[in-house]
């Protein structure tokens, strides 16, 4: 029996158990790599002031990390009853393709759903908890509505019907993903100011990216890239941390 086979093999508690920790192990990881990157950047904060962590933002965190693990056990239950399929074997190149393709499409179906969520009803009713966060701390990736954090991960297992992606491709690109959302989400650039401009200018979606957004909340939707905000006309025209000042609050 090799590893897959076994996995399928686990029970319901087991398979609790095992969301539950992987998801305290990436909340964890998420805010170790946050306090790391701040404590290294010797770059200015882009915003006034680190947010004030509140037990508010403690008590959603905590419920957004179980949404997290709620989605991994669907998941991976639909996948124990062959619903939905994962590769177990794919070389360097396969993998590599899997990944990008990954990336580019949640990229794209989470720019979607974050056009939506800012609509003005879905906005109150759903998304203006996160933009409460004008700043940012340690947990203001994991400062969500349930709705969204359930939203995003059914993104995520319904690009897994397309394609029998492989595990290494899907473990790789969860990781990004955390990745990519604590640095979104850091109270200063990790890069040094023109490495950052020239990627966003490009391609990535970086600190600033972000930070622009929470600035200036009809602009700059992506999360990876800045793909599809220039493609849709709403990536934000110059850098809103210097020329625009606080922006308006959406």
């Amino acid at each position: 029996m090799n590893i897959m086979e076994a996995l399928k093999q686990i029970t319901v508690i087991q398979l609790i158990l095992l969301s539950i920790v992987i998801n305290l192990f990436l909340f964890f990881l998420s805010v170790g790599c946050y306090m790391l990157f701040s404590r290294f950047s010797r770059n200015t904060p882009l915003q006034g002031g680190l947010q004030k962590v509140t037990s508010g933002d403690i008590r959603l965190s905590v419920l957004v990390t179980g949404c997290n693990a709620l989605v991994f056990i669907v998941g991976y239950s639909l996948w124990q009853r062959d619903i939905l399929s994962v590769g177990d074997s794919a070389n360097v190149f396969q993998i590599i393709m899997e990944v990008i393709f990954l990336v580019i499409a949640m990229d794209f179906l989470m720019y979607i759903f974050h056009r939506v969520a800012h609509l003005p009803l879905f906005y109150k009713l759903f998304h203006l908890r996160h933009h409460q966060h004008e700043s940012t701390n340690a947990i203001s990736l994991f400062v969500l509505h349930p709705v969204e954090a359930l939203g995003f991960g059914g993104l995520f297992v319904l690009v897994l019907f397309i394609y029998p992606f492989s595990y290494p491709a899907i473990s790789i690109y969860l990781f990004i993903n955390l990745l990519w959302g604590t640095i979104g989400h850091l109270d200063k650039e990790i890069l040094p100011k023109r490495i950052s401009v020239l990627l966003q200018s490009g391609f990535l979606g970086t600190t600033r990216f972000h930070n622009d957004h929470h600035k200036l909340p009809h602009y700059n939707y992506g999360f990876y890239t800045v793909l599809w905000d220039r493609i849709f006309g709403t990536l934000f025209p110059g850098n809103a941390g210097e020329k625009a000042g606080g922006g308006h609050r959406g």
